[in-house]
């Protein structure tokens, strides 16, 4: 692997750097933060990106991905090398290593989650939870 940081990332080693199983084939695994349980009828703040790199930079650290992506301003922000397992994904006892199964396992988690005010988008106060199905023109 020629570079196992992103070049134009943030770039926040939270450390304690382990491999991934090469038995398995490379893969990249997205998901979301999903850090707080909103409804449509009780839409919530989205956390704001510095806040989730704090966390993950700090009390986090064990839970980290190896990328936090923010895609309402394109920011993001990368917390352990490719050529390491990242930590964001549950692991059951005696299951699959999911944070370990590739050659490579990156984990790109986006900073989102269901029925979140994305006030970036709006002018004045948060007034609409974001829909990421929503057809937009």
């Amino acid at each position: 692997m020629p570079n196992p940081w992103m070049p134009q990332a943030l770039k926040a080693d939270v450390g304690d750097h382990a491999p991934c199983d090469p038995e398995f084939p490379a893969r990249a695994i997205a998901h979301i933060t999903a850090d707080r349980e909103a409804t449509a009828e009780a839409p919530l703040d989205l956390v704001p990106f510095a806040n989730l790199m704090g966390f993950f930079t700090g009390s986090g650290s064990g839970q980290a991905p190896h990328i936090l992506w923010d895609p309402f301003t394109g920011a993001f922000a990368q917390f352990l090398p490719a050529t390491s397992r990242a930590k964001a994904l549950f692991d059951a006892a005696g299951g699959t290593r999911t944070n370990r199964a590739g050659k490579v396992a990156i984990q790109i988690e986006s900073l989102f989650f269901p029925h979140c005010l994305a006030s970036i988008f709006l002018e004045g106060p948060p007034t609409e939870s974001v829909d990421p199905f929503a057809v937009r023109s």
